[in-house]
């Protein structure tokens, strides 16, 4: 649900005090299934504790990593391309899972990054 449909579902709650009467109004405004009777509590306890009916959560995934990081795992394994992910991870301070991305990424050749860098070692 976005935003502006959460906030108007506090509103409703608001005004009518009752989550079904919200679910109502909501499927009559949006023409589609309404949040749950618990997602209307939550957001306007939320809302109530907060101010705010939206979650200013991280968002999920982990973070990009940077083009440094990915040169430096290219020189690394340029250097001794049999050296494992393990090795590599010790030597370089970069985690082991961040290395076996980079690695991934750039086998595929789907990153800008790993292309542009490919075509510049050529």
């Amino acid at each position: 649900f976005t935003g502006a449909q959460r906030a108007r579902c506090v509103l409703f709650f608001h005004e009518t005090n009752s989550a079904t009467r919200v679910q109502r109004i909501f499927r009559t405004e949006y023409g589609r299934d309404p949040p749950s009777r618990p997602s209307i509590y939550s957001w306007h306890k939320n809302f109530d504790e907060t101010g705010c009916c939206v979650r200013h959560e991280k968002s999920p995934g982990h973070p990009q990593v940077s083009d440094a990081t990915v040169e430096q795992v290219r020189e690394t394994f340029a250097r001794s391309p049999k050296k494992s992910t393990r090795r590599a991870a010790v030597e370089t301070g970069i985690p082991q899972k961040t290395i076996w991305r980079v690695l991934r990424r750039c086998s595929t050749s789907t990153s800008q990054s790993c292309r542009s860098k490919k075509k510049n070692h050529s």
